[in-house]
């Protein structure tokens, strides 16, 4: 099961709050260090391990497919009670009105958490995957043209040199 999680609305630093999505709206483009907390407890009824996952998510305006931003997952041994904190950050470009969530896959075992995300800098983010392959093609077409360059050299002083008999 993949369950989002919904958060308290009390959103500050600009964010907006979809409460019927439980996603965050990002106010404006910029790197972010995006950041969540999730503590479980409760009892467990198991007869195998356990895996706890959790992702945060986002979506793009332009893109509206989640897309991972960051995963933690563990797999914990069976036991009768249980109480685990997971946490993880990154930084990342995001542009503004992309949505974040959080999926896990143990919502009924999910005690408290928070998501947030901090503006590092504001920059005006490329998101175009065009732009860098053609970046990469020209960088690729600018090697290929230096070897060939070199290679020819190489040929033409090969072919000066004479041996004469000895």
């Amino acid at each position: 099961m993949n369950c989002t999680l919904s958060w308290d609305s009390r959103v500050c630093r600009g964010f907006r709050y979809d409460q019927e999505t439980g996603d965050l709206l990002v106010p404006e483009d910029g790197r972010y260090l995006v950041y969540f907390q999730l503590t479980y407890r409760g009892h467990l009824n198991c007869t195998k391990p356990l895996m706890l996952v959790q992702r945060v998510v986002y979506v793009q305006e332009s893109y509206p497919k989640e897309l991972d931003l960051l995963a933690v997952q563990d797999t914990l041994p069976c036991m009768d009670y249980l109480t685990k904190t997971m946490q993880a950050s990154i930084s990342y470009d995001l542009v503004k009105n992309d949505r974040l969530r959080v999926r896990l896959n143990t919502p009924k075992l999910l005690y408290k958490g928070f998501l947030g995300a901090d503006l590092l800098n504001a920059i005006q983010p490329d998101r175009s995957l065009r732009d860098g392959e053609e970046e990469e093609e020209e960088w690729v077409e600018e090697e290929e043209e230096e070897w060939v360059e070199e290679e020819e050299e190489w040929v033409e002083e090969e072919q000066d040199l004479s041996f004469g008999n000895i």
